[in-house]
């Protein structure tokens, strides 16, 4: 009876397997008008992965995690613009193929409706397309299509293959060792661009519009293997956040050496992106460590030290003779350029949403200047997450989103201080929490959040949280001994 079950189970998977790999086909012959021969190694290839992420899902996983770092590689050398949409397709089949191999299996469990950042993000997109019905005559429904991926579709599925895959604390270690590697590898291309120059690929690439942003005066921005010099410095300094249990609990510092290098490495290239949200961001990060795991006399002289430091790139002009205390310190500079369009862009937003306070639809900030080149959102150019969300959503979307991080921030920083202070639990949390604060600040400038391969690491440590509330903690500091932690 068991085994008559089990291939009912395995008929209905393979049933399932096969009708999604004929949709991808059927979606890529309306969408990409790719030839038949094509067509027909997609399908034997899809097939093919499908049956293998059914027995492995780590391999899906990897692949996918995989994909996501080459994603800023393959786009800018390659001129794959349409890859972003493919990998997406990676990903939904991947979770697809995992979803359906669950419920095709005897006695198993989902589990996907006991983790709060999935009801976060359903509630999300459930929000923005009541907002996309009421607003249905300003939206331009083809820019909705691809648009809805990137801000809605696309983190719901890394949280459910986080769910779905990251299962223990070893397959946490796993991932996260395999984020760092992925780092690694795209900050070694920014040394390679410092120290022996761009190629040919990356000349060429200068000469667009993209070496506006890149070659300032004064500054060469660097970005490595990411899609821009702002990614690189915010997604490096996140890493640099979250190498911090590993530099400072010797359980963790298995390497000591290598946990140490690869700090350098990550400080030193994302000091060459010239980015000024990745310093602010970086240091937020740390302050939120500092406050969440440090003892109270510590503090006192951190912050001392992080006050000297302000006020020497505030008051004073020590170091001008260097590019990056430069540009770090135009950051306080009420008279940028680059600040004072900033916020001209976002006063003239601001004007347009009092006619359209629903704003121009999901997807229009990316592609209106694609599907409808004379609206209004085909010239804006969104600057940063929040400015993007409220263009896309308006001001009731604004508020929703906004109220929605500052909902996962509390409840982080809550679970965080409730975590007993000498566990792996307490410190994971409060690096966690660190990385959330970090891309909430970095995202005032960028758009960092969603994008590849950022936001796989993001979901990733939001789900990691929510699994370390139910793994068992682990004593690793001594009370009184390993100061200066709690």
């Amino acid at each position: 009876m068991v085994s008559n079950n089990s291939s009912i189970g395995n008929s209905i998977f393979a049933t399932v397997a096969g009708s999604l790999s004929l949709t991808v086909i059927v979606l890529a012959l309306l969408f990409f008008e790719v030839g038949a021969g094509i067509v027909l190694i997609s399908a034997i290839v899809a097939l093919g992965y499908i049956g293998i992420v059914s027995k492995n899902a780590k391999f899906g996983y990897y692949i996918f995690s995989t994909l996501s770092f080459a994603f800023p590689s393959i786009e800018l050398y390659l001129g794959v613009s349409q890859f972003g949409v493919i990998l997406d397709s990676i990903l939904f089949v991947t979770v697809l193929t995992l979803l359906f191999k669950i419920l095709s299996e005897q006695n198993s469990e989902l589990g996907i409706t006991r983790f709060k950042s999935f009801w976060i993000w359903v509630l999300w997109i459930l929000f923005s397309l009541l907002i996309q019905v009421i607003n249905s005559e300003n939206v331009n429904w083809l820019s909705f299509i691809y648009g809805i991926r990137r801000q809605h579709l696309n983190p719901l599925g890394i949280i459910l293959l986080n769910i779905l895959v990251i299962k223990t604390k070893r397959d946490f270690r796993q991932a996260l060792v395999f984020h760092l590697v992925g780092a690694i590898l795209l900050a070694l291309i920014a040394e390679r661009q410092f120290f022996l120059g761009f190629n040919s690929f990356e000349n060429n690439l200068l000469q667009t519009p993209f070496g506006k942003t890149h070659l300032l005066p004064g500054i060469t921005r660097y970005w490595g293997g990411f899609t821009d010099a702002a990614s690189s410095g915010v997604g490096l300094s996140l890493m640099i956040i979250g190498l911090i249990p590993s530099l400072i609990n010797r359980q963790i510092m298995k390497y000591p050496l290598l946990s140490f290098l690869c700090f350098v490495l990550f400080l030193h290239a994302g000091l060459l992106s010239g980015t000024r949200s990745a310093y602010a961001s970086f240091a937020a990060g740390v302050a939120v460590v500092t406050f969440m795991y440090v003892r109270q006399r510590m503090q006192l002289f951190i912050i001392l030290l992080g006050s000297i430091f302000y006020s020497a790139l505030r008051f004073t002009s020590i170091g001008d003779s260097y590019t990056i205390i430069r540009r770090i310190r135009s950051g306080f500079n009420s008279e940028d350029a680059s600040l004072l369009v900033r916020i001209a862009n976002r006063v003239k937003l601001d004007d347009w949403l009092l006619t359209h306070p629903f704003g121009a639809g999901i997807g229009s900030a990316s592609f209106d200047k694609r599907f409808a080149p004379d609206s209004f959102m085909a010239t804006f150019p969104p600057d940063g997450l929040y400015v993007l969300i409220k263009s896309e959503l308006g001001y009731p979307g604004q508020l929703f989103f906004n109220t929605m991080m500052a909902s996962i921030g509390c409840y982080l920083l809550y679970r965080t201080f409730k975590a007993h202070a000498f566990t792996d639990t307490k410190l994971w949390m409060a690096t966690f929490l660190a990385l959330f604060i970090a891309a909430r600040v970095s995202d005032y400038a960028q758009m960092i959040t969603f994008q590849f391969p950022l936001v796989n690491l993001l979901f990733f440590t939001l789900v990691a949280f929510e699994k370390f509330e139910k793994w068992p903690s682990v004593t690793i500091f001594k009370p009184k001994v390993e100061a200066p932690f709690r």
